[in-house]
């Protein structure tokens, strides 16, 4: 047995917990010899207050103050729960069924509808957006490029797109109409809201011509420009996936003649282009017409000249002779598969019987010569006016 000679050792054997503060008053600091009993130390769940009452240390007035604390939270937990138990019964007696004979139906309360609020207006009003920049193509229009507020601010945008449009290297000359192939001319087009719709401005040529509009637009300003000449490709789409002539000649000129040994056989058949390498593999190129293969052809062979490109044969036109075109003939017709009246024709434009191809013409000189007499009613007499209605 253990005993407890002064009251240091006594102290100091509690704070380690080997011993009972109990021990340590002014009941028993005298005693000497006491026991010590061994009391299991304090674990880390377990609360402050229930090991200072299990080894002795809880004081009366602290007991009280604990069961007090305990006796709120059992008030509060019961209050709340009363409180939401009366909550649910009212909810219910709420949707609860009504006896008696209903009531007459009285006027209906008046909706309160929420009133939108007023537009912000400017004290400082801006002008209406009335110039536009238009691209038109071939007389028609195609998009709008910009609106404005200014006339000065759309003069230096329509100087920037002028700026900015490159030059081709083989410009579009030709497009199919309805019916048939006609010039192609492209435009940005500086018009103003409202005005009398005919405007005298400069052509190509630096000569005054009458520019009328169908809308309540006037011109006031345009830009001619030229667009790149673009090609049908056999095994390309012949709308949207259509080349120009730096792709032909980087991607079947050039590319046939990988090396020094190759040759590349160039040419035509009204508007067809014909590309032959020494494995007799045909590369086919169809234009819109005639005059386009032929400029084509011109243009390769002159880029292939000056990259000093010997291998490169440029044979020329086989269009003549009945003798020389039906080989090709016979190629075009293993690529194709076309009927013969399509291989000889020299556009791409369907074929049309002489009758139709007359009633159009005299169609569109009647249309022409309306247009023409209307203008003179107007303005007398006009040197060679432009018809060209936007």
């Amino acid at each position: 047995m253990e005993t407890i000679n002064t009251r240091e050792m006594q102290i100091e054997l509690a704070k380690q917990d080997k011993a009972p503060t109990s021990f340590i008053n002014e009941d028993n600091a005298d005693k000497i010899d006491a026991p010590i009993k061994k009391i299991r130390p304090r674990r880390i769940w377990e609360p402050v207050y229930i090991y200072r009452r299990r080894v002795g240390l809880l004081t009366d007035e602290e007991e009280a103050a604990e069961n007090e604390k305990k006796e709120d939270k059992r008030r509060e937990k019961r209050r709340l729960y009363e409180r939401k138990r009366y909550q649910k019964k009212k909810r219910k007696r709420r949707w609860k069924k009504k006896r008696g004979p209903k009531k007459k139906p009285g006027p209906k309360p008046k909706r309160k509808r929420k009133k939108k609020p007023k537009p912000r207006v400017s004290p400082f009003k801006l002008p209406p957006f009335k110039y536009r920049i238009g691209y038109f193509r071939n007389g028609k229009f195609w998009k709008y490029m910009g609106k404005y507020r200014y006339l000065t601010d759309a003069r230096k945008d329509l100087a920037k797109l002028e700026s900015e449009v490159k030059k081709p290297l083989l410009p579009e000359m030709r497009v199919h109409n309805d019916w048939w192939v006609e010039d192609s001319y492209h435009e940005y087009v500086l018009m103003v809201k409202g005005g009398t719709g005919e405007t005298l401005l400069p052509n190509e040529y630096g000569k005054y011509v009458l520019n009328l509009t169908t809308d309540d637009w006037t011109i006031i300003d345009k830009v001619r420009f030229d667009v790149e000449e673009t090609f049908w490709i056999w095994g390309f789409d012949y709308r949207y996936e259509r080349k120009d002539c730096q792709w032909i000649y980087d991607n079947i000129l050039v590319q046939g003649l990988e090396t020094k040994y190759d040759f590349m056989r160039v040419y035509t058949y009204r508007n067809k282009i014909l590309f032959k390498n020494d494995d007799e593999q045909v590369r086919l190129v169809i234009s819109k017409t005639d005059t386009d293969a032929v400029r084509l052809y011109n243009k390769l062979q002159e880029m292939a000249k000056k990259k000093k490109m010997k291998n490169a044969l440029f044979i020329g036109d086989y269009s003549e002779q009945i003798w020389r075109y039906e080989p090709v003939v016979n190629e075009i017709y293993q690529i194709t598969k076309w009927p013969q009246k399509q291989i000889h024709m020299y556009s791409t434009t369907y074929s049309l019987t002489r009758t139709r191809v007359q009633d159009k013409i005299n169609h569109r000189n009647s249309r022409l010569e309306k247009d023409v007499n209307e203008i003179l009613d107007r303005y007398g007499s006009i040197d060679e006016p432009d018809t060209g209605l936007y």
